[in-house]
């Protein structure tokens, strides 16, 4: 979930020609996103590592490398460290960028996000979002990222205000794509999801399921999906998961969420999200009556839970859903569900 179209070099306008070292820092700050989008997380860690091992260039000439850095410890979890990395920018010039700063902020607002600090995400999420003149994509991701802390405090305070803030203004952003033609970039798809959990908050099941469609459509149009749509797929199968009426539509919903992030992570040992995954199996396998199914995928979820930290990319996943899926258990599982233990 976690870099953005925004992690990028911001010049400044009055600077007409790159220094060599500008380039230097530019071509490995280019490399390491690339190679972040295709996956390979660590590669683009010991990319953005040696360059700085081995460079002289002050600090202030290194800010991108620092914010990808910081995002490439963020999709391994390492939260710490990410701050740490934000911090090794501190600007000291008049000339720095303002979207520079921005980038810096977005990146605090996702690294405190990651960490559960969903007050103080919403207080600089709404820094960001009064900066003005950004550019879309800018504000698509700020605008997203507000969404989604706006729910988990919905949940944290039981105060439907916070949704449907929200709501106005991802509907807002979302009507300058919809009056354009053509094909919806990245920042349509950002607020579409943000959109979504709202809606499935909001419990407005019927548009909810309209949404997870038409993102399970563009997903399927776009062929193979960078790091932040595979996010996204995902996040879309848990949405559908959750908006099943029935036991027997919810089973093939959740199992197709273990099978989409087992096919995006194939080398990945079990996460957070599966373990709240198997619950959610356990519970339906229940109210099927398949008691055998059910033991054995609450063993698995136990297990995982219990030896996995709470983790926050996916709204809801380490909060209200899981508090949800344990809540609404079936008899048999109820008291033992809420025993999991959760790293």
């Amino acid at each position: 979930m976690l870099l953005s179209d925004s992690n990028r070099l911001t010049a400044n306008p009055s600077v007409t020609q790159l220094t060599t070292s500008q380039n230097s820092t530019l071509t490995i700050h280019q490399k390491s996103v690339l190679m972040r989008l295709s996956g390979d997380v660590m590669g683009s860690m010991k990319t953005i590592q040696g360059f700085l091992s081995d460079t002289e260039l002050p600090t202030d000439e290194l800010a991108t490398l620092h914010l990808s850095q910081a995002n490439n410890h963020m999709y391994r979890f390492e939260f710490k460290d990410a701050h740490n990395e934000i911090q090794k920018w501190k600007p000291s010039r008049i000339s720095v960028s303002d979207y520079l700063l921005w980038d810096q902020m977005i990146c605090a607002s996702r690294a405190l996000k990651g960490t559960g600090e969903f007050h103080a995400a919403k207080i600089a999420l709404e820094k960001c979002l009064a900066t003005p003149g950004l550019p879309k994509h800018k504000r698509c991701l700020a605008v997203s990222m507000f969404s989604d802390v706006l729910c988990e405090l919905w949940a944290m305070e039981s105060d439907t205000s916070f949704l449907l803030r929200a709501e106005t203004l991802v509907r807002s952003e979302l009507q300058h794509f919809r009056e354009r033609l053509g094909p919806y970039p990245k920042g349509f798809r950002r607020l579409l999801l943000a959109l979504l959990e709202n809606l499935v908050c909001q419990n407005l099941t019927n548009e909810a399921a309209s949404v997870s469609n038409e993102l399970l459509a563009i997903y399927k149009s776009l062929g193979e999906l960078d790091i932040i749509d595979r996010l996204g797929h995902v996040r879309t199968l848990i949405a559908q998961a959750r908006l099943a009426h029935t036991p027997t539509d919810a089973v093939p919903r959740w199992l197709d969420v273990l099978r989409w992030n087992r096919h995006y992570n194939p080398y990945e040992e079990e996460v957070f999200t599966c373990g709240v995954v198997y619950l959610a199996l356990a519970n339906r396998w229940c109210e099927l009556e398949q008691q055998s199914i059910a033991s054995t995928y609450f063993q698995r979820s136990a297990q995982v839970l219990a030896h996995k930290r709470r983790q926050f990319l996916i709204p809801g996943l380490g909060t209200y859903i899981l508090c949800e899926i344990r809540t609404s258990c079936h008899p048999l599982l109820a008291i033992s569900a809420t025993l999991i233990a959760v790293a």
